[in-house]
């Protein structure tokens, strides 16, 4: 199997699991002129952007499997987003660090989000494709003493209690977009 079936089957599999989640359900699709591994400046193939029942934002990037949300009313989804996973992915590539569930990012100077925490995504299951399973990540937007208390505590402790409140880890981000 050559690379771009590679990519065609891993976007047929991840295909499969967004549409078991959102059926036939209109989506915007971004895609990259010229991949990472060709030379191109972003590291994600593409990103595919939904509109989750409850009204947020859904972004899906492939290249990595994580996507992040965000509570808004604009008729269209904001674009930062698509940045700033392209800048998380870009850090993957460039340090060879993988993410994981458990993992935070801190982003001085961000304004829409000094902080962050990586955690399984409550809806998306783990999917098998012909380069292994992935299991999809997903963005939370953590305040500084979030961080400070995730820091000295146990993570899945912490992510109970946040869970309580917020069951879909939707980051309600207030900077205008």
């Amino acid at each position: 199997m050559n690379d771009d079936e590679r990519i065609e089957s891993v976007f047929h599999a991840v295909d499969a699991e967004l549409r078991a989640h959102y059926g036939d359900e209109r989506r915007l699709h971004l895609g990259t002129l010229m991949r990472w591994r060709l030379g191109g400046p972003d590291p994600l193939d593409s990103m595919s952007i939904y509109r989750h029942p409850e009204g947020h934002w859904h972004y899906v990037g492939l290249g990595l499997a994580e996507h992040l949300v965000k509570e808004t009313n604009n008729a269209e989804p904001p674009r930062w987003p698509v940045a700033l996973l392209n800048d998380i992915a870009r850090y993957v590539f460039e340090s060879r660090r993988p993410l994981a569930h458990g993992h935070f990012l801190e982003r001085p100077g961000d304004p829409r989000g000094r902080c962050w925490g990586l955690v399984r995504d409550p809806v998306l299951r783990p999917v098998e494709t012909v380069n292994g399973r992935f299991t999809w990540l997903q963005l939370v937007a953590l305040s500084e003493d979030e961080l400070a208390r995730l820091k000295g505590d146990d993570y899945e402790k912490f992510l109970d209690a946040y869970r309580s409140g917020n069951p879909l880890f939707v980051s309600a981000v207030t900077p205008e977009n």
